[in-house]
């Protein structure tokens, strides 16, 4: 099921860049877990919710900190999302950078989690947490870090430092007494733990707080282009996919050829680096991508040689392949097929 879910490389380099903020190898953890920098932190690269969760995992484990989530979230970095924090900041009211936020935001989560703002009656507002993230360790982790990261982010936005939510709720228990304390200092709010789902309430006139850096025709400007990138993600996966298995098909044999992929496909070689520096990637960083990919499910099966495996994804000789492996993962070849058996399985 969670093949179907996705975070974008945007959403991935909060997490990441957060990481390396707090002293964490990020790019060795990365690639430990079978991805490469290079590719996953494209801003329109789709990434599993099964293969982030192992990211996040990994980084939990490495830090031995049961707030991760939440200092992470305090490292807010604008830059990482691109138009949306403009569309936001030139918004004319609270109202309108919430509206634009939550229109674009699949930039940033895909389609692994969401905020929704319920319509409910009152002088309160609720905005609705969703994550797909079946692993309860890493939905704690992200609900604290989304939280943290909303505030520090409508702090920056609007300009005010005296922005507070009402009550905020989580699903989860307080990984400790420490962390409740933390985050209520820090958020100044009251914290409902073990709630039917995540929400943050607030006051309904936050939405009618005014931006000082208002300007409808900049806003015009980010939001057609913020359009256009929803447009480009969508429209270069589909053609993304084909090239994919296009690639995957020829690599049985040899190594692909990208006019023999655009001549499968009926479009021009142009055509096809067009469509994928629309996805963000080149066609080298599509290669090194599947070749990962393959290269782990060819390891999982113990009859096959390193050897032959480097002949099945186009390499030279299997030095090269060697060499580039661990440039991946950052282990060996002969390291990761180990570190697939399960104790007892024969070698």
């Amino acid at each position: 099921m969670n093949a179907d879910y996705y975070i974008t490389g945007i959403g991935v380099s909060q997490y990441y860049h957060g990481a390396q903020r707090l002293g964490l190898p990020a790019a060795n953890i990365l690639k430990r877990c079978g991805m490469s920098p290079d590719i996953t932190l494209q801003p329109m690269q789709h990434t599993s919710v099964d293969d982030f969760e192992r990211f996040m995992l990994e980084l939990i484990l490495e830090s031995g900190d049961n707030m991760l989530g939440i200092h992470i979230g305090e490292q807010v970095m604008p830059s990482l999302y691109g138009v949306l924090p403009t569309i936001a900041t030139m918004a004319g009211s609270g109202h309108q950078a919430v509206e634009a936020a939550l229109k674009y935001q699949a930039l940033v989560g895909g389609n692994a989690g969401a905020i929704r703002l319920l319509d409910e009656p009152g002088d309160h507002v609720v905005f609705q947490g969703l994550m797909v993230y079946p692993n309860p360790v890493i939905r704690r982790h992200l609900a604290e870090s989304m939280a943290v990261l909303l505030f520090k982010l409508a702090t920056f936005i609007s300009g005010r430092q005296d922005l507070r939510a009402l009550e905020i709720h989580f699903e989860h228990a307080p990984a400790s007494d420490a962390s409740r304390t933390y985050l209520e200092t820090l958020l100044d709010c009251p914290i409902r733990y073990e709630a039917p789902e995540i929400r943050i309430v607030a006051e309904r006139t936050l939405l009618d707080i005014p931006l000082n850096a208002y300007s409808g025709d900049a806003m015009r400007v980010a939001e057609k282009l913020a359009q256009q990138q929803l447009a480009q993600q969508q429209a270069s996966q589909d053609v993304l996919h084909q090239i994919k298995l296009q690639v995957r098909t020829l690599m049985a044999g040899s190594s692909p050829r990208r006019e023999i992929v655009a001549d499968r496909l009926g479009i021009s070689v142009r055509t096809l680096d067009r469509r994928l520096a629309e996805a963000g990637l080149s066609w080298q960083q599509l290669l090194d991508g599947l070749r990962v990919q393959l290269a782990q499910e060819f390891l999982s099966d113990t009859q096959l040689t390193v050897q032959e495996i480097a002949c099945r994804l186009g390499f030279a000789d299997a030095r090269s392949f060697q060499r580039r492996f661990r440039h991946w993962t950052g282990k060996s070849p002969s390291e990761y097929r180990d570190s697939r058996r399960w104790p007892g399985s024969s070698p």
